[in-house]
């Protein structure tokens, strides 16, 4: 989700970064928001992109960043949290 909602034409220029990663933010809060008036079970997957090296590019770093933001919003906002390594699930929360 996050890397199809980045407008590419705009995160391209540093100085609106701020206002993309608020954008991205009230977003994910309308999903949340969403989510929890439909009383339903969600199953959320993601990608982890903050272990390995450093993206040599600001564009992949912006990437990185706003994905890990995005991550920790969902994760406090879930009952359960499951990090999965080579298949082997461990429980976070």
């Amino acid at each position: 989700m996050v890397s199809n909602w980045l407008p590419l034409e705009k995160a391209t220029d540093t100085a609106l970064w701020d206002s993309l990663r608020a954008d991205l933010l009230a977003e994910i809060d309308a999903m949340i928001s969403q989510m929890k008036k439909m009383q339903k079970d969600f199953i959320i997957v993601s990608n982890e992109v903050g272990l390995g090296l450093v993206p040599e590019y600001p564009l992949g770093r912006l990437y990185r960043d706003l994905l890990g933001e995005v991550n920790q919003k969902m994760a406090a906002f879930a009952d359960e949290v499951i990090f999965m390594v080579s298949g082997i699930p461990m429980k976070l929360k």
